[in-house]
């Protein structure tokens, strides 16, 4: 069996390759095979929620982007570029109304 930190970066990667495909259901999958091993992995959460906004999932997207703000933007680099993106799924959500 693969070590946790290897089974991460692994689905991580896989998730990145597929969400670069336009393989979003795909990135979604790699993604939260990757969280079981690390729910605080910020990137893969970034990812997941990144191949649920790009899907038209905006409430699931969302409450992922909001559980990367909680565990860590910073790893992200631009902290502002994901307040950017929470504002946009409020915008969009908020339309839909």
């Amino acid at each position: 069996a693969l070590g946790n930190e290897v089974k991460t970066d692994l689905f991580m990667k896989l998730a990145q390759i597929e969400l670069g495909r336009d393989r979003h259901a795909e990135a979604v999958k790699y993604a939260r095979i990757s969280l079981q091993a690390a729910p605080k992995n910020v990137i893969s959460r970034y990812v997941m929620a990144l191949a649920l906004l790009f899907d038209g999932k905006l409430q699931p997207a969302y409450r992922e982007f909001l559980r990367v703000k909680e565990f860590g933007a910073d790893a992200l680099g631009d902290p502002q570029e994901l307040e950017t993106v929470l504002a946009y799924c409020r915008q969009m959500m908020d339309s839909k109304k």
